[in-house]
């Protein structure tokens, strides 16, 4: 387990897959208490034994997180959680660590219904915890549409894990803001996509367009706009803004 700790913390990330291998090999020989009994006492020897899978567990979702691993990742949370529900064992010091890494898997890969089910699972007292908060605040900021507020935040993540999610989150985001330039305009500056997309040079703009299959000419790129965008787009974005301004209005009056 040291060595494996040690390759994970030092980034040796193909001999901590090796080491990791060789540790869930040696804990299918442990006693059947691993499944969780309630109201059995355990050991000495067996709460050690507790400790180190939910420790080894709990690497094992770091590394993933190094590697971008995520469905190694998901794989791995939803082992380690089972240990968090138990009580014959003391509280790991990382389990808000892991737990918001999760959430903001989740909010990185759009699964916004399921980050609230695993949110409404934390004690509302732990919310203010700094990597529960983070993932929360995130996804203000997208229900807010405060993107310039995500991205700066990524200079205050509460531990480095977190930076390879956020940068999913941000491509994401990037994602949702190109699908909707696409049929927002005919064309736009580069100058103008590269703060719109928060990307970093205008070179950042032109490999992501060809990856979208933009034409880029000069300065200015055209978007290929499908058939089924009508001509009166901007009449049908009007009574989409009306509609959803009624909406607003009906929902303030209800609360």
């Amino acid at each position: 387990f040291k060595q494996f700790k040690d390759a994970v913390d030092s980034n040796n990330t193909d001999k901590a897959k090796e080491l990791l291998v060789q540790l869930k090999k040696q804990f299918i020989t442990l006693n059947n208490f691993l499944s969780g009994q309630s109201g059995v006492q355990l050991t000495n020897e067996q709460v050690q034994e507790v400790l180190l899978v939910r420790e080894t567990l709990e690497y094992a979702t770091l590394l993933s997180s190094k590697t971008k691993d995520l469905a190694s990742f998901e794989r791995h949370v939803n082992q380690v959680k089972s240990y968090y529900s138990r009580t014959d064992v003391e509280r790991s010091s990382r389990e808000y660590l892991v737990l918001g890494l999760n959430l903001l898997r989740l909010l990185a890969q759009n699964r916004i219904a399921e980050f609230h089910t695993e949110l409404e699972l934390i004690p509302v007292n732990q919310h203010n915890n700094m990597y529960i908060k983070q993932p929360i605040d995130m996804e203000l900021y997208l229900m807010e549409g405060s993107y310039n507020k995500l991205r700066a935040a990524r200079d205050k993540v509460p531990a480095q894990e977190y930076l390879v999610f956020m940068d999913i989150l941000m491509d994401t985001v990037r994602k949702e803001i190109a699908d909707c330039a696409e049929k927002a305009y005919k064309q736009l500056k580069v100058s103008d996509a590269q703060k719109l997309l928060f990307l970093d040079d205008p070179n950042a703009v032109s490999l992501y367009a060809s990856q979208r299959k933009w034409n880029v000419t000069g300065n200015v790129i055209e978007f290929n706009r499908s058939a089924n965008v009508s001509g009166n787009y901007a009449d049908n974005a009007n009574e989409v803004i009306a509609r959803t301004l009624s909406y607003a209005k009906e929902l303030e009056r209800i609360i």
